[in-house]
């Protein structure tokens, strides 16, 4: 059987998944709208990535999308998910299916991840900095420096103190191998909290954080909570930037 054709029930499957999740995921922001009183059209476009869109798919088919999506006539949230889906097939299946799409996918994809390290229970990226800032002390990070941003565990994994000693001492193993490293971030709702101080991170407030990536941070932390008694409820605005010097990452972790 030629490898194509044995590939094709594997990226099927893989359509199948992207599609379901499209779905998922404009349900949510549709709610999400609603609940903020916007227009789901505009909220859906605001928070895309339409930049990178037009640079893996091609510009003139993500515009052309976009005016449709600005005219879209709709009765309710299922009509909106159906008609949304309908105009972004297309997309999905290039991602899929089509080798040059899929190629430009991936390589963006691994410009914007850099290179990830398992630290015990987080995991932490090495990429360069997407924003300029300068912390308190007068320490400046230019956008390009590199930066060790921590991903932490949004969904279901709590960390105990000796599993997030273990991982902060990774964390510095990295730093004191590449001197390089200009300081360690983070994109959290956490970081909006105590946790971020107790932990040395300084807060960053008025850094950009992309609107897909608060919606996504705040979907996993609803699913997470669900059926689960929390008075406090996570919103968008929560997720910001926290960060610590290097010099500073060091001294307190060691």
């Amino acid at each position: 059987m030629p490898e194509k054709e044995s590939q094709q029930p594997e990226l099927e499957k893989e359509f199948e998944e992207r599609f379901n999740e499209g779905k998922k995921s404009l349900e949510f922001r549709f709610d999400q709208a609603k609940e903020g009183d916007k227009d789901p059209k505009e909220y859906l476009l605001e928070g895309s990535r339409l930049e990178t869109g037009m640079e893996i798919f091609g510009e003139e088919k993500v515009k052309t999308i976009i005016g449709k999506i600005k005219t879209l006539d709709y009765k309710d949230k299922d009509d909106f998910v159906a008609k949304m889906m309908e105009l972004l097939m297309p997309l999905i299946h290039d991602r899929v299916f089509d080798p040059e799409v899929i190629a430009r996918a991936e390589e963006i994809e691994k410009r914007e991840k850099g290179e990830t390290f398992p630290t015990g229970d987080l995991e932490v990226n090495l990429s360069p900095s997407s924003w300029d800032f300068k912390f308190s002390d007068g320490t400046e990070i230019k956008k390009g420096d590199l930066v060790l941003d921590v991903n932490w565990p949004e969904e279901t994994k709590v960390l105990g103190a000796e599993s997030l000693k273990r991982a902060f001492q990774e964390i510095i193993n990295l730093l004191k191998k590449n001197k390089n490293i200009k300081a360690v971030t983070a994109v959290s709702w956490m970081m909006s909290h105590r946790i971020s101080d107790r932990i040395g991170f300084e807060k960053f407030p008025d850094l950009k954080v992309e609107p897909e990536v608060r919606r996504i941070i705040v979907g996993l932390v609803e699913t997470a909570r669900r059926d689960k008694p929390y008075n406090e409820k996570v919103k968008e605005e929560d997720v910001i930037v926290g960060a610590i010097s290097r010099e500073k990452f060091i001294e307190k972790f060691s």
